[in-house]
């Protein structure tokens, strides 16, 4: 399997694997629902994929898409060389639902997600934030208050709604990390959106940032060594005590834009 698939999506086809091991096992009601769609079938692995993804309050050909989405982003920058390091996630299934635990514990903001996965000792190394996750942690928690101060998330990938989540970067080991944006077309493309966003002591070495709005962000004392913070807006941002050097100034974007993988 390529290292660039959702771990949401493998999550997905391993506990729909257990359902279809275990056909009489209790269903949610979202499941019982789904289920009932199928009736008069006999279920095969797919239907169990759908049945899985609506028990966690997703749509499981939407979770699929988006995935593939991505992986086509991935394919796009490594031939373009735009990435010194390529993306690679890493899926275990007993990880990842720990990691999941974490998430949710630290939902309220009360205690941070680095406390929360040392709890569940889970790092978030190599993980991917992204827009499907979210949506299953609004589903499951409602209201998100996150906070990644101190959080390990080095190779990870965070999708632009994360961050209007995250109370505080401050701290977080975000090592080559990836921030990148999901336009309606649908296509992908880097960067985010946070306003005053707090990165002080952060580790954002070789971390790909352009394109970014980050006006008013707090790069007190952070490591920007390697960075890619080309056509980033950093209008009144503080970068007192951040180590350098890093990518910046205004460069032709076109070339960072794929094409559509679907009309």
């Amino acid at each position: 399997m390529k290292p660039t698939v959702s771990p949401l999506l493998q999550h997905i086809a391993y506990l729909a694997k257990r359902r279809l091991s275990d056909p009489e096992a209790p269903l949610t009601p979202e499941g019982r629902g789904m289920l009932q769609h199928f009736a008069g079938r006999p279920l095969k692995h797919s239907h169990w994929l759908q049945i899985t993804a609506r028990e966690l309050g997703l749509e499981y050909n939407q979770v699929s898409r988006e995935s593939k989405l991505f992986e086509a982003y991935c394919d796009f920058n490594v031939q373009r060389r735009l990435w010194i390091i390529p993306v690679r996630f890493v899926y275990q299934p007993d990880v990842y639902s720990r990691q999941l635990q974490a998430l949710g514990d630290a939902a309220d903001g009360n205690r941070s997600l680095a406390e929360t996965a040392a709890q569940h000792d889970v790092t978030f190394d190599q993980f991917d934030f992204s827009s499907s996750l979210l949506e299953y942690l609004i589903a499951k928690v409602g209201t998100l208050t996150l906070n990644f101060y101190g959080v390990s998330a080095k190779n990870s990938v965070i999708w632009e709604e994360w961050l209007s989540q995250c109370t505080s970067f401050e701290r977080a080991d975000l090592r080559n990390c990836k921030l990148v944006r999901l336009y309606e077309d649908p296509t992908i493309r880097p960067g985010t959106n946070i306003y005053e966003g707090n990165f002080a002591h952060a580790n954002l070495a070789g971390a790909d940032l352009r394109g970014s709005y980050l006006r008013g962000a707090d790069f007190f004392a952070a490591n920007l060594e390697g960075a890619d913070l080309r056509n980033a807006n950093l209008y009144e941002s503080r970068l007192t005590g951040a180590k350098g050097p890093y990518k910046a100034g205004e460069v032709e974007s076109s070339v960072w834009h794929m094409d559509k993988i679907w009309a």
